[in-house]
């Protein structure tokens, strides 16, 4: 066993160490085999002025100037002697200048040194020959563009050299590594496999389907114009070459997104239809048996691969999400302000558990300062507080009994063996009867204090809830979707409508909301009707129009995605004696959240106050729900601000339901407030009702909410207690409903409020509002 765990370790290392190798040099083989390609590149009859550049952007290292000689020598085109000396010699100047002055920045003097060092030797070279001035033109062109390279190189080398660590790269960066690619590709020159298949054209068509289906459109078109001028640089046709690969790329990039098949389709469509244009031509730039083999290469390699390269290239040039990072601010400062919240309501509580309750039976130091006050220079006093101190107790306790029912005591409350014994038994009663007072209206007051400071709590508690869930909703949010907003501001245009700035969102229920800006229009004819259109044929769901605001600089509407069910409501209500408002106030409105909000409250009494009380309760409850309180601590906070007031009689009752508009799931809660009645589609009804009291009567705990699910097609009736109390039979609002073919919210409401009108027990204000359920087409 040892022996073969010997063996295995053995065969194992030269291929670890061949691994190790190829990792440690893979820099260097990668840019020694762009040196080959790049020496092969030649323009205007045998001009060779990239491998020059190339050789000391990339520190004169051995095997790139190695294969830069192999690259020149499979090139005949090339004077090979003529630039394998440039080469030399360049190098040996700039080790020269290095190493003499070490502290002189090599990118300021090296574009120079190329310039020099090209000019002189191709100068040489053609003072042998009969040149002419085109010659010279040649020359001074040849040694501008290798200096101008050297600088191109040094920019794009980090993007082949940190591919694998580095995470963004500036657009230049990308911009010049694109260019040695396209340098590199046309160094391939017409190497072919049999039947004239190009490499060069292989790679080039393979390139733009890459781009075109793992990139973006713009890295699409890039990647197609550089393969046309790789591919076609070194031939006399380099305009075709450039329009066959810019319209086969276009073609390619809109197939792209149904994937990778349609993708290589619309490559072939546009092969054909440049192919067909350049019949006359007799020339045919890219293959099919080329779009073949580049194709079956594009669907073999792995997807993964592509995926971490396009990751880093479009990380090119990183915009920094704005969004993004005022989300991430704003999360923190909600994170602390969630915690100072909770915190704040620990403290709170830890003062209230050092603090006990006040007790109007716990009167020791009541009876303690009676004794103090009356009795201190009695000469009786420590027989009766010290011998006698639990018969004085009792008898204290039996006066103070009598003080809490009657709110006074006479001699005869206390016991015999007391009021004979105690010579001052007037003044102990009368400094009782005053001490009590003040003592039961300081408990009074201490225990509102401690029932304030728990609502204070409680409403911290309930404060930092809302601050977590905000947060979650923030992390939550998908924001803005900028490709939709694209299309949409072109179908929008296209359908004639003049758009100015068009923002698409997902809010926090995860729900489309479009904010368009138009220029004002002259027409009289409101566009919002032909908007929704717009709207509904390209998101295939309907749309509502929540906002609008037009004036003479822009017009500003607001769409937002509809929802399955929405609530058609009818309410009628008939005020007590003919007063101008009404005791009872209600509310029906969509919230934000996507749920609808039916509210009755009715306040106590009638009239201009009552109408005030119950509209307060009202607004309180939707602002509440609005702002993300909880449907319990709604009501905890509505209750405990009644309990604080001044009025005895302040109360009101509260009836709210929320009805959510994607599933039809129904709450309802109750204070105090007269039945919910819901007749089903099918004629059924069924009864919602709570007892217990409204709200500001006593400080209660937590309310159950009544759930249920609707269907399109069911009604809710919610009626005040002067509909219920009109008719003397429970529940007769089910004995009408039955009684009448009634499908409409508007009849149902009228005929409720006719039946309880009638009746000779109409003596409050009566309320009915009726909304039915029903399907957003």
């Amino acid at each position: 066993m040892e022996l073969m765990e010997n063996v295995l370790t053995a065969g194992e290392a030269p291929k670890l160490k061949l691994t190790a190798g190829i990792r440690k040099y893979q820099n260097i083989i990668l840019l020694a085999g762009l040196s080959v390609l790049i020496a092969r590149f030649n323009c205007l009859g045998g001009l060779s002025p990239l491998i020059l550049p190339f050789v000391l952007a990339c520190q004169s290292n051995l095997f790139i100037f190695a294969g830069a000689i192999t690259g020149l020598l499979l090139t005949p085109e090339i004077n090979c002697f003529k630039y394998a000396l440039m080469i030399f010699c360049a190098v040996l100047v700039d080790k020269f200048i290095s190493m003499t002055f070490p502290k002189l920045e090599k990118r300021k003097y090296r574009p120079y040194l190329i310039f020099a060092v090209s000019f002189l030797f191709s100068w040489i070279f053609i003072m042998f020959t009969n040149f002419t001035p085109y010659d010279i033109l040649l020359t001074v062109f040849e040694a501008f563009i290798s200096a101008v390279f050297y600088l191109i190189y040094k920019k794009g080398m980090p993007v082949f050299t940190t591919l694998s660590k580095k995470r963004f790269f500036t657009s230049e960066d990308t911009a010049a590594a694109a260019i040695m690619v396209t340098c590199a590709i046309a160094g391939i020159g017409n190497l072919a496999f049999p039947f004239s298949i190009y490499i060069k054209n292989v790679i080039g068509v393979l390139a733009v389907l890459l781009f075109s289906m793992f990139g973006n459109f713009g890295m699409a078109s890039q990647a197609a114009v550089l393969m046309g001028l790789a591919t076609g640089i070194s031939s006399n046709n380099m305009g075709i070459f450039l329009a066959t690969y810019v319209l086969n790329g276009l073609c390619c990039s809109i197939f792209s997104k149904y994937g990778k098949l349609t993708c290589i389709l619309g490559f072939t469509i546009g092969n054909i239809i440049t192919s067909i244009f350049l019949v006359e031509e007799r020339l045919m730039v890219i293959g099919f048996p080329e779009i073949a083999i580049a194709s079956v290469l594009f669907v073999l390699i792995p997807d993964k691969f592509f995926d971490r390269m396009f990751k880093n290239v479009q990380n090119a040039s990183p915009e920094y999400d704005k969004a993004a990072i005022i989300k991430d601010i704003a999360t923190v400062k909600l994170d602390r302000l969630g915690l100072a919240f909770r915190k704040l309501s620990d403290t709170i509580l830890s003062a209230m558990n050092k603090t006990k309750p006040a007790n109007l039976n716990d009167m020791g130091a009541l009876f303690d300062a009676v004794a103090d006050k009356v009795c201190k220079k009695c000469a009786l006093r420590s027989y009766c507080w010290q011998k006698d101190y639990t018969e004085t107790m009792d008898a204290m306790f039996k006066a103070a009994k009598k003080i809490e029912e009657t709110g006074s005591a006479g001699i005869e409350d206390f016991p015999p063996y007391f009021s004979k014994k105690c010579v001052k038994a007037d003044e102990v009663l009368h400094s009782l009867t005053n001490l009590y007072e003040i003592y039961r209206v300081n408990t009074i007051w201490q225990n509102k204090m401690m029932e304030n400071t728990s609502i204070y709590r409680d409403q911290f508690i309930e404060i930092s809830n809302i601050v977590g869930n905000l947060k979650e909703e923030i992390l939550s949010n998908p924001y803005f979707d900028a490709q939709l907003t694209l299309e949409l501001s072109s179908e929008l245009e296209r359908n004639s409508i003049d758009v100015k700035k068009v923002n698409v969102i997902k809010n926090f229920n995860n729900q489309y909301e479009v904010e368009i800006r138009l220029y004002p229009c002259q027409e009289e004819t409101p566009c919002f009707e032909l908007i929704s259109k717009v709207l509904k044929d390209m998101f295939h769901i309907p749309f509502y129009k929540d906002k609008g605001k037009c004036s003479h600089k822009e017009c500003v509407l607001l769409f937002k995605e509809c929802e399955i069910f929405h609530l058609s409501t009818h309410v009628r209500q008939s005020n007590k004696d003919g007063n101008e408002k009404s005791g009872d106030s209600y509310c029906c409105k969509n919230l934000d959240n996507g749920n609808f909000f039916l509210a009755l409250c009715d306040g106590s009494g009638s009239g201009d106050k009552a109408n005030a009380y119950s509209s307060a309760t009202v607004k309180l409850l939707e602002q509440f729900l609005k702002t993300g309180f909880s449907k319990d601590a709604t009501l905890k906070l509505i209750n405990t601000s009644m309990l604080i007031k001044t009025e005895t009689d302040y109360f009101s009752t509260i009836d709210f339901g929320l009805i959510d508009l994607k599933n039809g799931t129904a709450e309802f809660m109750k204070k105090g407030a007269a039945p919910t009645y819901i007749r089903r589609r099918d004629g059924s009804c069924e009864v919602i009702s709570v007892d217990n009291l409204p709200a500001g009567i006593i400080n209660s705990g937590s309310e159950q909410a009544k759930q249920l699910k609707l269907r399109e097609g069911d009604m809710i009736i919610m009626v005040s207690d002067g509909i219920c109390d009109a008719v003397n039979k429970e529940h007769w609002v089910i004995d009408a409903l039955n009684a009448v073919n009634l499908s409409t919210p508007e009849d149902i409401s009228e005929i409720i409020l006719k039946i309880a009108q009638s009746s000779k027990n109409a003596k409050d204000d009566m309320t009915v509002m009726v909304s039915e359920v029903m399907m957003n087409a």
